[in-house]
C-alpha cells in the first residue's frame, strides 16, 4: 500500500488501556515519508483528543491537522507529519487498536483512498478477532472439557454456533482481500483513465459490490449466532425481525420445494422482546416445518407466515401442511433434548430454546394441528405501549 498508494507512512498500534499507552505492532514508511519520525509507543496523554474520539469508534481524517487540538498538532509537527487518517480497530464492539496513515505534507485524502483504508482496517480487525476467538476457545475447552463430556448432547447447538462463527471469519479474510484488490484497481483506473477497457471496469465494480453484499450477509450471520451477554427486554419491530429471519431461511425453504406464503402488515408491530432471540424463534419454527414437510409426499408443500396484533399482543403465526403433532407427544415438544427426528437431523433443543425465549419476555406460545393436517404455532408478545 505504501508503494501503490500516495501514503508516506502506515502504522498499526495496539491500545493498552491498563497503562494508557499504545504499542506499535507494525509500521511501514515509504520513500516519500523518509523524513517522518517513527515511534514505537505513545501515551494517551500525548494525543488525548485523538484517543477520545477513537474510543468512541470515530475515525479521524485531517488534510492539514487543522481539525485537531493544539497538543495533537504539535505532536505530529514534531514528527514531520502534516496530514493523517486514523481509524479505530474494533473487536467485539471494543476499540483495541488503531491504524494510522500519514503524509509529510498537507494532502487532500480522496474518498477512494479512505475506502481502501477502511477495508484494510476491517481485515486487520477480522484477523485480530479470529485470534481472540481462538484463544477464548482454547481456554474454554480447557475449563469445560469435563462438562462438555457430560453434556455432549446439549452442547451440539453451541458447537454449531462456534462453527458458524469460525466459517464466517474464514470467509471474511479472503473477502476483504478481494474487496481491497478490486477497489485498488478502480482507484488506479480513476488516476489513469482509459487504460482499462470499460467492460473490465464494470466487471470489477460488480466484484466490489458483490463483496459488500457477502459482507453484509456474514455480519448478519455473526449477529444471529452471537450469545447476548445481557439479554434485556427491548422494543422490537416484529415485521423487521420476521423479514430478517426469513432472509436467512428462504433459500432453504425453496431448495426443499416448499411454497412460502406470507401475510404481513405494511406497518410496524412493536413488542417487548429481544430482536436476535425473536429472530431465532422464527428460524427454529420455520426449520421445524421444513423437516416436517420433508416427511410427507404432497404435490404442494406449503408454509404460511402470518403477522398481526390485537389490543394487547403482537401475534406471529406459522402454519404448514406437514405431518402435524401426535397427541401423545403434545406435552413433550418443549422439553429439552426431546426430538422425533433422527440424530442426524436434530438435537431436541430447538423447541426448548423457543419456549425459553418466549417465557423470558412474558410471551405465550401455543400449537395445534390444523385443517390441512399440519402443525400451527402461535407466538404472542406484549405490545409496546
Amino acid at each position: 500500500m505504501t508503494e501503490e498508494l500516495n501514503v508516506a507512512r502506515i502504522s498499526l498500534f495496539s491500545i493498552q488501556s491498563s497503562d494508557d499507552s499504545a504499542v506499535k505492532i507494525k509500521s511501514r514508511v515509504s520513500t516519500k515519508g523518509k523524513n517522518i519520525k517513527d515511534v514505537d509507543q505513545f501515551y494517551f496523554s500525548e494525543l488525548e483528543d485523538v484517543i477520545a474520539r477513537l474510543q468512541k469508534n470515530r475515525s479521524i481524517v485531517s488534510n492539514d491537522l487543522s481539525n485537531l487540538g493544539g497538543k495533537e498538532r504539535e505532536y505530529y509537527r514534531k514528527r514531520n507529519i502534516k496530514s493523517v487518517v486514523i481509524l479505530p480497530v474494533v473487536v467485539e464492539k471494543k476499540v483495541v487498536g488503531l491504524m494510522g496513515f500519514s503524509q509529510n505534507q498537507q494532502y487532500k485524502w480522496s474518498r477512494d483512498e479512505i475506502s481502501i483504508f477502511f477495508s484494510t482496517v476491517n481485515m486487520i480487525a477480522n484477523a485480530w478477532e479470529r485470534n481472540s476467538l481462538m484463544e477464548a476457545r482454547i481456554e474454554a475447552e480447557q475449563k469445560n472439557m469435563e462438562a462438555i463430556r457430560l453434556l455432549e448432547e446439549s452442547s451440539r447447538l453451541t458447537s454449531i454456533g462456534v462453527m458458524a462463527a469460525g466459517i464466517t471469519h474464514e470467509i471474511n479474510q479472503p473477502l476483504n482481500a478481494i474487496k481491497i484488490t478490486a477497489d485498488s484497481v478502480l482507484f488506479w483506473q480513476k488516476r489513469n483513465p482509459g487504460q482499462l477497457p470499460e467492460m473490465f471496469t464494470r466487471k470489477i465494480k460488480t466484484i466490489s459490490e458483490g463483496t459488500e453484499r457477502i459482507d453484509s450477509i456474514i455480519k448478519h450471520m455473526r449477529k444471529f449466532w452471537e450469545k447476548p451477554r445481557d439479554v434485556e427486554s427491548e422494543m422490537v419491530d416484529m415485521l423487521s425481525a420476521v423479514n430478517s429471519a426469513l432472509s436467512l431461511v428462504k433459500r432453504q425453504v425453496y431448495d426443499h420445494s416448499i411454497e412460502l406464503q406470507s401475510n404481513l402488515p405494511s406497518e410496524k408491530i412493536l413488542v417487548y422482546s429481544n430482536f436476535i432471540q425473536f429472530e431465532q424463534i422464527v428460524v427454529n419454527l420455520v426449520v421445524n416445518s421444513i423437516h416436517s414437510l420433508d416427511k410427507v409426499k404432497k404435490e404442494t408443500k406449503r408454509i404460511l407466515i402470518r403477522l398481526s396484533k390485537d389490543k394487547e399482543y403482537g401475534i406471529f403465526e406459522i402454519h404448514d401442511n406437514g405431518t402435524g403433532i401426535d397427541e401423545e407427544i403434545q406435552e413433550k415438544i418443549y422439553d429439552p433434548l426431546f426430538t422425533t427426528k433422527g440424530p442426524e437431523s436434530g438435537s431436541g433443543l430447538g423447541m426448548a430454546i423457543v419456549k425459553s425465549f418466549v417465557d423470558r419476555f412474558q410471551g405465550d406460545i401455543s400449537n395445534y394441528n390444523n385443517a390441512d393436517g399440519g402443525a400451527s404455532f402461535i407466538v404472542k408478545f406484549k405490545l409496546q405501549k
